[in-house]
């Protein structure tokens, strides 16, 4: 027997794999016996994770291996997730450590002050 379902389906920013979202309860028939991962892992699909990269999300092993990089905001380069000191918004933006350590005190507060005025209705 044979069941098709329709899945939203994407590529990972990053490797190009293809991503599926993890629902809850399954996208697949619940009386088969193998659980939504196993299926998934036979047809070498990855899982949509939380993260984004660029306004687009990445699968979630690219977000378990750390290989989701940002731009900070406040000196305009890219970085390694590692190197996130401080988020605002939704979508979200960052500001980096690297900034946090060598940007004097009061540049940093007029910058952190500007990003939460800026996203301060983000979740309203």
């Amino acid at each position: 027997m044979k069941i098709l379902t329709q899945v939203r389906a994407e590529k990972c920013e990053l490797c190009g794999r293809v991503m599926i979202p993890k629902a809850p309860s399954g996208i697949y028939a619940n009386y088969f016996e193998d659980t939504q991962e196993e299926q998934a892992k036979r047809k070498k699909l990855q899982f949509i994770s939380d993260i984004k990269v660029d306004g687009k999300y990445i699968c979630q092993d690219c977000a378990d291996k750390g290989k989701a990089d940002f731009l900070c905001v406040m000196c305009k380069e890219r970085k390694q997730s590692d190197k996130k000191e401080i988020s605002f918004g939704d979508p979200k933006e960052y500001l980096c450590t690297d900034c946090y350590e060598t940007v004097p005190a009061k540049d940093w507060d007029l910058k952190v002050d500007e990003m939460e005025n800026l996203h301060r209705w983000d979740y309203e």
